[in-house]
């Protein structure tokens, strides 16, 4: 029996074979390669218990641990489906005077361009640990002017595709940025809430780095609320690195601080190759 399980299976082999060397390192026996009948079964009966072990210690999967794989596997797959089915497109006087493609001024875009600020800066208000405000953080009206003034530029990121995801053309985020020289300051780079970790705000930041890198930027920057470590973390995985420490400008401000604390922590990030290069509609736009 011994015999027969050495040559038909190469686990239970290769595991006498590792006991053998080991007994003949330590002088218990002259030549590896022999072995006598009492230590064969006990090879057979050790291998046997281990079987009878596994089989009984291994538990069926629970319904709470089949849905929370389910869930990963879903989570998976809108993450395949989203990033792979987003487009971009300029919004405000700038990109429309630019010609972009799918460049659009209409009043509607202020309010839908509020309510995702609004919602992607929520934790600011609720978190525990990150909450610092209370009112709200940006009124339409705001938006308005922003999407007005010709030295911001704006950038959206839609569903191109509504396989499941979201109908094709809604919003999924947006960023407002300017360039002044080598410089690149981003006033809001905002998600909605139920796409967060599904690449949209990567994706969203890539586009602006070329788009900088093309409006001659060589350099990126951002302000993060200190007590934002979800933020701050999320933007030092992607190259920032904190410049300096800022106070908040209370008086220009349209909300409430509620922690002395807190404070405007300066982000910089090279980017001086990015690449590939932007579409060259953004290119003359100066």
């Amino acid at each position: 029996m011994f015999v027969q399980r050495m040559l038909k299976d190469p686990a239970f082999a290769a595991k006498v074979k590792e006991q053998q060397l080991i007994a003949a390192s330590k002088g218990q026996n002259a030549d590896p390669n022999v072995i006598d009948e009492a230590t064969a079964q006990r090879y057979l009966d050790e291998d046997e218990a281990a079987q009878k072990r596994e089989k009984t210690e291994v538990k069926p999967m629970s319904q709470k641990e089949a849905e929370s794989l389910e869930r990963v596997d879903n989570r998976a797959e809108q993450v395949k489906v989203v990033a792979q089915s987003l487009a971009f497109v300029g919004l405000g006087v700038r990109a429309v005077a630019a010609g972009m493609l799918g460049a659009t001024n209409d009043p509607e875009v202020a309010r839908d361009v509020c309510t995702i600020i609004r919602q992607a800066h929520k934790p600011e208000e609720t978190r525990v640990g990150e909450a610092f405000r209370e009112g709200e953080m940006i009124d339409v009206e705001t938006v308005e002017a922003m999407l007005g003034d010709v030295s911001i530029r704006w950038v959206a990121v839609e569903a191109a595709s509504g396989r499941g995801v979201e109908q094709d053309g809604a919003r999924l985020g947006v960023a407002a940025f300017s360039v002044a020289g080598n410089r690149c300051d981003v006033r809001f780079l905002c998600v909605r809430p139920t796409y967060h970790g599904l690449y949209v705000g990567h994706r969203l930041l890539e586009r602006v780095e070329r788009l900088a890198v093309a409006a001659g930027a060589r350099q990126l920057c951002c302000c993060v609320p200190s007590c934002r470590t979800s933020m701050r973390r999320w933007v030092e995985r992607r190259g920032f690195r904190p410049l300096s420490v800022a106070p908040f400008p209370l008086e220009a401000l349209p909300f409430k601080i509620t922690r002395a604390d807190a404070k405007l922590v300066v982000y910089g990030k090279d980017i001086g190759d990015a690449q590939p290069p932007p579409p060259p509609s953004y290119d003359n736009m100066d």
